[in-house]
């Protein structure tokens, strides 16, 4: 145990200060290009001065430009009167207007401040790391919104490619089966344009491709710390449960341990990762009211309690039942409809084959038994399926407030009930 506290302890610090200085030293970096860059898809901005639906009167299928554009003027912010350790832990921007007034909107902001127009507020944003600076900054030294939008394209594709191709290598068919099963619950194809909602999904995909590649499982529970700290440290909150889930049931999947010790790996597992998230958001905290100041700690907590809260207006039981609503309402059409009813007719089918397959060398066996082993086996995966209801069970006002993004953890529950029948 002290062994395991003080590896843990060894990569948060590790962690914790190199994700400081990455931060700090991009902050460094003159912003003149970075904006002229941002400037030149001011059109695109301007199309999108609301978070522009991709299809039509569906909400899911949003481009995030709210909080991209937060991103963006974060990126590009320069104000002479703070240094690059008070922007970095603070965060500040200008801003047109008050926030919660009736003309307050991000993206108003940021083409203000690109046009010089005077901004009489500055806020700030601290109680998140803001590490995708450390990536978002560079690149748009060298391209714009759009080229971040093409390089998204063509990097989605690529991480999607090698995950499939390592399981058909492995020869875990049905994990990679299971992986497609569940891309278009996460909207993938919408998801990529976006630089806020695109951060889970490359953070997923990257998380499992290391899984499958790791060779030993006793490098998993420290692999699974790390992907709790990356996402506390690029993520804005919008759907990070599945950097879990996702990386969960591949190092799950295909193992030839016992019932418990599988039960007993995700518990490891996944409390690897929630240390790792909890304690890399929380040292932002510290670290920013010890650097500057402020009351960061404070205002931090009290957001993760309104978020941690019921429904608005409801109890917490009846929340949880509108939450239900909310976050499944993008999956009840037609589309979806057909898509499941086609994989589920592919899935009968490949199942008849392999129990013909196995059809004379079972008849000796005890049905009932065979069947109760497979159960069990099959439990771990369904232990993964609940977790996305307990995180909109426990986030009520997140994931009300948030849904259209949030629906996205759905993709978890059918990622894990088609890894465990396969």
């Amino acid at each position: 145990m002290m062994k395991w506290v003080c590896k843990n302890l060894l990569v948060l610090g590790i962690s914790i200060l190199a994700g400081f200085l990455l931060l700090l030293l991009v902050h460094l970096l003159p912003t003149d290009k970075m904006r002229e860059n941002v400037y030149w898809s001011k059109d695109t901005i301007l199309a999108e001065f609301d978070d522009q639906q991709v299809i039509d009167g569906y909400e899911a299928t949003m481009t995030g430009s709210f909080t991209d554009c937060l991103m963006l003027e974060h990126a590009i912010y320069r104000n002479e009167e703070h240094s690059a350790l008070e922007q970095a832990m603070r965060m500040y921007r200008g801003e047109s207007c008050p926030e919660g007034g009736d003309a307050w909107w991000p993206g108003q902001s940021l083409v203000d401040y690109l046009d010089g127009v005077e901004q009489p507020v500055e806020a700030e944003y601290a109680r998140y790391w803001h590490g995708y600076l450390v990536l978002l900054k560079p690149l748009l030294m060298i391209t714009s919104l759009n080229g971040l939008r093409m390089l998204g394209a063509l990097l989605f594709p690529a991480l999607l490619g090698a995950v499939l191709m390592v399981c058909c290598y492995q020869r875990k068919i049905g994990l990679g089966m299971a992986v497609v099963a569940a891309l278009p619950f996460l909207f993938f194809g919408t998801s990529f344009m976006s630089l806020s909602l695109s951060v889970c999904l490359y953070l997923m995909l990257g998380a499992v491709l290391a899984v499958l590649l790791t060779g030993k499982k006793e490098k998993l529970p420290i692999l699974f710390l790390l992907v709790g700290i990356l996402t506390a440290y690029f993520d804005f909150l919008t759907y990070p449960l599945i950097t879990l889930c996702f990386p969960l049931c591949a190092a799950l999947y295909g193992r030839e341990d016992s019932t418990k010790a599988q039960w007993k790996a995700m518990a490891v597992y996944s409390l690897e990762w929630c240390v790792g998230y909890a304690v890399m958001w929380g040292s932002k905290w510290i670290l920013a009211d010890i650097c500057t100041g402020g009351h960061t700690i404070k205002d931090a907590l009290q957001t993760v309690f309104t978020r941690a809260g019921s429904a608005r207006g409801v109890g917490r039981i009846s929340g949880f039942a509108e939450v239900l609503r909310c976050n499944l309402a993008p999956f009840m059409n037609v589309g979806f409809a057909l898509f499941m009813m086609l994989f589920i007719v592919c899935l009968i089918w490949k199942l008849m084959r392999h129990g013909s397959a196995q059809q004379n060398g079972a008849k000796q066996c005890n049905v009932k038994a065979l069947l109760l082993c497979k159960i069990q086996r099959m439990s771990v995966f369904f232990g993964v399926a609940v977790m996305p209801l307990v995180w909109w069970f426990v986030m009520q006002n997140h994931s009300q407030e948030h849904w259209a993004y949030t629906c996205r953890n759905f993709a978890i529950v059918v990622l894990a009930l088609v890894a465990a029948v396969l």
